[in-house]
């Protein structure tokens, strides 16, 4: 985990799985205030999961965004959580994750 110099007032955690295989999804619809996000792949994925812009894709060939193999962690600095896209190769597939706020 990187280090940030940032000072977090609250701790929250959620879940997101893609309902279509290849149909990128907000990690939140509601927009939410953060300072930092973290996703995990859910553990018991099949498959990869990719996260990024609206524009992220798992498609073979097309990919776009991060690659998370189930287990992955990845974390950046964000302002809102409907920035953050998710999408998976598998239906059903997703993640949990922490935002700190």
């Amino acid at each position: 985990m990187t280090q940030y110099e940032l000072t977090y007032n609250a701790l929250t955690g959620g879940r997101r799985v893609v309902t279509t295989a290849g149909t990128a999804v907000q990690l939140s619809t509601t927009s939410t205030i953060c300072q930092l996000v973290q996703i995990t792949a859910l553990v018991t994925n099949t498959a990869v999961v990719f996260v990024g812009g609206s524009d992220v894709l798992t498609t073979v060939g097309s990919e776009n965004g991060t690659p998370l193999n189930p287990g992955d962690t990845w974390e950046a600095p964000m302002q809102n959580l409907t920035q953050v896209y998710l999408d998976a190769r598998v239906s059903g597939e997703g993640v949990s994750y922490l935002f700190f706020r």
